[in-house]
């Protein structure tokens, strides 16, 4: 997957970017949905977030 990130540095920041905000996005609507599920959705929220950034 690094190797396609040096080949291809514009789609790999396109991915990133996307799975950014799709990740921002899930945040936002578990916060003004659920707040009391912030305690356990954060942990998640964040390694999910560091899992993809280590993939891609």
């Amino acid at each position: 997957m690094h190797i396609v990130f040096f080949h291809r540095p514009l789609s790999h920041s396109f991915t990133f970017y996307f799975i950014f905000f799709v990740h921002l996005a899930f945040f936002y609507f578990y916060f003004f949905a659920h707040p009391f599920f912030i305690p356990i959705c954060l942990p998640i929220y964040i390694y999910i977030l560091c899992l993809f950034w280590l993939i891609y």
